[in-house]
């Protein structure tokens, strides 16, 4: 718990973010600056999100990666069940062999630390280290402990896991160990509702993961790498960490390539230690990074008007695109293109202001549609097919009328007409602003939003006039991607609503596209669709099947045609 940086939209920051493969998986990044290279580790549960003040005040004298470990963040686990300190190192001299950072320093705290030293002691050895907080407990902890202390995250269907996670994350805070509350293990720690904010997505983002590095850090010993290590390493701790105490047993006689830093409370010192260490580091390193490399792969970035738009592949159909939009949630677009990647090449962005993508400072319809064409331009070649369900349909007509060079079929599936939508006067009730409570009760709301909202239409309406007619989609593999979509962005996550009821006014006739209108009888999120799709002169009415499994039979029908 170093560094308490604030909720901020990273595009604030001049903090870019990208993938990049390492060996089998996907590794999440954020980077920004100029000048040498330097590379930044996170601890457990945390990611990258950690640092982002800390690389602001960074960025001035280098260029700063900072890395989601495996299983956290945004990054692919690692393909095993109990996995070593070793298992991360050899992930890390991957990936900083995959950006060409070799040689750079690395600035590592807490379980971080070991995965650095690890690195540093066997598979690199001109890597300075800077490891700020490093355990070594006085005897090796018990696997019992270890098992109470990383007890499993368990999803359910009903979304108890919420409550229980909520509750570890508040004890944590209190107690150590957190499962031991008692007046002796009472901490003195303060942190603040943005701290405990940005702590909850980085938990709920590694999910089952979060125990991953966290337990394999406690089941390594470091004392082994310390001795052999022939890399300049400073390890370090400010008086108020709870690893300071660990100071006293590094092995510095041992070891003349040891030095050891005792850093006041204070965040400026501390800081002002780090730029320090970094800069001893890059005096001796070799060669500059190589260009990042752009990933293509099952999720990348796109640089838009917004800033970075996070986009989610799926299939490897090298020709036949299928965008796939869905909002305020994306759960139906999910669905859909789990149907789909067999055939299709899958985009499916988070729209502005949702999960990852940076929200608009004035959402508006050209703003909108500027994201999603610079999305078409890069990642899709021409006859482009854009699917929209949810509440999404009138953008996704505009954007065909504006990229009719290479959008040549319109999927309707869902709301289309101004009567789907909520009343402006009502908008709020239906996508809420979720603001923190230290009851976690903004969590339970998000999943239950998500619940009702496949059960009825509007989901806030209790009426039996609501009642969908769709298969629900609420187990936890449907729900929990759009939970932590609107958990990263509780008070944007439905920017893109007001934009589609305004175009729902106005819908363009688009005659040189294809289009298929989907059709669910009383189902009122399907409410005049009938009649819409009679004024347009090229549309095909298809009734829906609840089921989207079977909805995608006549989709692809239609496509082969």
């Amino acid at each position: 718990m170093n560094d308490q940086s604030p909720n901020t939209n990273a595009q604030t920051l001049g903090i870019q973010r990208a993938y990049v493969r390492s060996g089998t998986q996907n590794v999440h990044y954020r980077t920004t600056g100029s000048g040498p290279a330097v590379v930044m580790l996170h601890d457990s549960p945390r990611s990258s999100r950690l640092h982002t003040q800390t690389m602001r005040a960074l960025a001035n004298h280098f260029t700063v990666f900072a890395l989601d470990t495996p299983g956290y963040g945004n990054s692919d686990p690692l393909p095993k069940k109990q996995l070593a300190i070793s298992d991360f190192a050899i992930a890390l001299h991957d990936t900083i062999q995959s950006l060409g950072l070799d040689g750079a320093p690395i600035y590592a705290t807490h379980t971080s630390a070991k995965i650095a030293l690890e690195y540093a002691a066997n598979l690199a050895s001109h890597t300075h280290l800077i490891l700020d907080g490093l355990s070594i407990p006085k005897s090796p902890t018990s696997s019992a402990f270890i098992d109470a202390y990383m007890r499993p995250f368990q999803k359910d269907d009903a979304g108890g896991f919420i409550a229980n996670e909520w509750t570890h994350i508040r004890d944590m805070l209190r107690w150590f160990p957190w499962f031991s509350p008692s007046t002796q293990n009472r901490m003195q720690l303060e942190v603040n509702a943005n701290w405990i904010q940005e702590y909850t997505i980085d938990l709920f983002s590694a999910g089952p993961h979060y125990s991953d590095a966290y337990a394999a850090a406690m089941r390594y010993n470091p004392l082994e790498a310390l001795r052999k290590i022939e890399s300049p390493t400073t390890i370090g701790a400010r008086i108020d960490d709870v690893l300071f105490e660990s100071l006293q047993r590094i092995p510095r006689e041992e070891n003349t390539n040891l030095e050891v830093a005792k850093l006041p409370a204070d965040t400026s010192g501390w800081l002002d230690w780090i730029i320090s260490e970094l800069k001893k580091g890059t005096v001796t390193q070799k060669k500059q990074p190589s260009s990042v490399k752009k990933t293509v792969g099952k999720s990348v970035y796109i640089n838009s008007v917004a800033g970075q738009m996070h986009i989610h592949q799926l299939g490897e159909h090298p020709t036949d695109t299928i965008l796939i939009l869905d909002t305020p949630t994306l759960v139906l677009g999910q669905s859909w293109a789990e149907q789909l990647k067999e055939d299709f090449h899958i985009l499916l962005p988070e729209l502005p202001g949702f999960g990852e993508s940076d929200p608009f400072t004035s959402p508006s319809a050209n703003a909108f549609i500027d994201s999603l064409t610079d999305t078409l331009d890069v990642l899709a070649k021409d006859n482009v097919t854009i699917l929209a369900t949810g509440l999404s349909a009138p953008l996704a007509m505009k954007l065909a009328e504006c990229s009719s060079d290479k959008v040549s079929s319109i999927i309707v599936d869902g709301g289309i007409s101004v009567a789907a939508f909520p009343e402006p006067i009502h908008a709020t009730d239906f996508t809420p602003h979720f603001d923190f409570n230290y009851s976690g009760s903004h969590l339970h709301e998000i999943w239950h939003m998500l619940r009702d909202s496949q059960t009825n239409w509007p989901w806030n309406n209790r009426q039996n006039t609501s009642i969908r007619k769709l298969t629900p989609l609420i187990k936890h593999e449907n729900l929990y991607d759009s939970f932590l979509g609107i958990l990263k962005q509780p008070k944007h996550y439905a920017d893109a609503i007001d934009t589609c009821r305004e175009l729902a006014h106005s819908l363009p006739k688009l005659p040189h596209s294809k289009m298929l209108f989907l059709h669910l009888d009383n189902d009122p999120a399907y409410i005049e669709v009938e009649k819409i799709a009679s004024t347009m002169h090229n549309a095909i009415l298809r009734k829906r099947p609840p089921c989207t499994k079977d909805a995608a039979l006549i989709v692809t029908n239609f496509l082969e045609k």
